[in-house]
Parts: C-alpha cells; sequence; structure tokens
C-alpha cells in the first residue's frame, strides 16, 4: 500500500483555494506548500460564520447603541438571524469570498484582501446591518458605514458595538471586550508584564498594516488577543498553529496505517473489511479531513 496524505491534502488546497482565487492568486497557491496552504485555507475559512443558533451575550456600550432608530429595524432583523442560525454571509465583507491575493514587493498587509486583520488579531468580526440587496452583488447587503462589530463562538456571540469603518483600529473595541466579558476567554492578560504607554489608532493601524500587532494597555496591565495576535504573513497565531497540528497529525495517521491490525480496525468501525491492499487517500469533507478508501467509497478515519 502506497500512501501520499500531505500530497493528496496540497493538491485538494491547491484545487479549493485556486476555484476562488484571482489569475495572480492561483500562480501563488499552485507554489506553497501543505503547510502555507493550510494557514491560507485556515485564514480563509474562519473569515466566514458557520450557521448555527447562537446566544447574544450584548455589552453595556451595545445596548446603548441599539437604541439608536435610525437602524433600530435592521439591527433587529440581523439579531434574529444570530439566534436562528441563518447564514451571516450576506452581511459580511465581499472578500470573503476571495481565498488569496499575493502581497506586492512593499504593499502594505492590509490592501490584501483576503486578510482581515481585525479579525486575525484580535478575533473580532464586521457585519453590514442592511436588508436590502447589494444591486451590484445580489448575494450581500447594502453597503454602509455603520457597522457591528462581533465576536462569534459556536453557541454565543459577543455583540461590542456599533460603529464605523474608521474604527477597525480603535481600541475602544477592545477595551469594551475586557470591560465587559474579562474572564469568557475572550483576551488574555499577560501577567506580570508591564507597559509605559498604550497606542492611538493611527500608530495601530499603521503597525497591523506591517503586520504587527501591539497589545492593549489599561493603567498597568497588558492585554493580549485569544488569536494570539498577527503573524509575519497577517494571518493569526493560531491559524499557524493549528495548520502545524493538522500536518502532525496527518503525518501520525499515515505512519499508523501502515499497521494492518490499526487499518482493520479502522475498517471494521466503518462496518466494512479491509482489503489487502487498500487506496487509501487523505481528502477534505464537511467534517474536515479524514481518511477514504477510493475503491470502497468509504470514510474510515476523520482526524
Amino acid at each position: 500500500m502506497k500512501t501520499d496524505f500531505v500530497g493528496d491534502i496540497r493538491q485538494v488546497l491547491v484545487d479549493a483555494l485556486s476555484a476562488c482565487a484571482k489569475t495572480a492568486g492561483r500562480k501563488k497557491i499552485e507554489r506553497m506548500t501543505a503547510f502555507e496552504l493550510l494557514v491560507c485555507y485556515q485564514n480563509w475559512q474562519q473569515r466566514s460564520i458557520f450557521p448555527s443558533p447562537r446566544k447574544l451575550i450584548e455589552s453595556d456600550e451595545f445596548l446603548l447603541a441599539k437604541q439608536n432608530p435610525s437602524f433600530a429595524f435592521y439591527l433587529s432583523q440581523l439579531l434574529d438571524k444570530m439566534r436562528n442560525g441563518d447564514s451571516m454571509l450576506p452581511h459580511l465583507s465581499k472578500w470573503v469570498l476571495t481565498s488569496h491575493t499575493p502581497r506586492q514587493p512593499t504593499q502594505p498587509f492590509n490592501k490584501r484582501s483576503h486578510l482581515d486583520l481585525l479579525l486575525n488579531e484580535w478575533g473580532i468580526h464586521h457585519l453590514h446591518m442592511s436588508n436590502e440587496a447589494d444591486p451590484n452583488d445580489p448575494r450581500f447587503v447594502e453597503r454602509g458605514d455603520s457597522l457591528l462589530y462581533a465576536i462569534f463562538r459556536q453557541k454565543e456571540v459577543y455583540l461590542i458595538d456599533i460603529l464605523s469603518h474608521a474604527d477597525f483600529a480603535n481600541d475602544h473595541l477592545i477595551r469594551i471586550v475586557i470591560k465587559n466579558w474579562p474572564d469568557r476567554g475572550l483576551v488574555r492578560k499577560v501577567e506580570g508584564a508591564t507597559a509605559q504607554r498604550g497606542y492611538g489608532v493611527e500608530e495601530r493601524k499603521f503597525l497591523r498594516s506591517a503586520a504587527i500587532d501591539i497589545p492593549i494597555v489599561i493603567g498597568n496591565d497588558m492585554f493580549i488577543s485569544w488569536t494570539g495576535g498577527l503573524n509575519a504573513g497577517g494571518t493569526s497565531s493560531i491559524n499557524t498553529l493549528d495548520a502545524l497540528g493538522i500536518v502532525k497529525r496527518i503525518q501520525v495517521v499515515e505512519e499508523k496505517c501502515k499497521d494492518r491490525c490499526f487499518l482493520m480496525g479502522l475498517y471494521a468501525a466503518a462496518g466494512q473489511i479491509a482489503p489487502l491492499d487498500p487506496d487509501l487517500r487523505l481528502s477534505l469533507g464537511a467534517r474536515g479531513f479524514s481518511v477514504v478508501d477510493r475503491q470502497l467509497g468509504v470514510t474510515i478515519y476523520h482526524l
């Protein structure tokens, strides 16, 4: 039995990412290693919000902002969608459909459309609140300047505030999170660390565009994001760690599959009898990465 799980997943990711990238991006994608492809794929996937009914957890600042009558109706509709587990895609940035854009020399990271630097640094999504279809792309709602900033978890959504596009680098967002939910795992206090000063909006915007994340300073306390902040490529550090873990698991599973007893156990759990010379490949489906018998068309293991 010959297997090449890393090669399998590399081809799967090249196909998936290339399908949603422009020509220049596709050329770059084809030259990426399996690890680089995984980081890119993880970054792309986290920009979407998995449809699931969620409990709404509102900050004091959001409770005040939502009383504004100018967008009360649109906001009410959007919050209902969150409660019901409806798709958030229409309310997200149109760039959520772009898997990768290559970086030009000296180009700041905030000009690369596949990167959401606020999301990657602090795990905060921004949503457009209109319910009217965008005339240029009916898959999305009309774009406006008022945005709902929120952190999505599997079963909850933390509603931070309603601000404008100009507030992407405003540490007001993070301060709200720290003030309202200091113990929910949304930020991390750096124990024993002290800082001389904080940073203004323009300083933070400049540093973020260079993929340099900086902590929030409140008094003598320093806070960082649960995402681990930005890495050198503008994606989140947690994506890099996840990609490393996936590559490691792929290698471990491939090695285990060389053990006939282990393999027989996998087939038995799937209700099958292991062939003498199985044809295995690594696949990507709705449940993530899995080992598939190509001849039988059966999944025998989920990573």
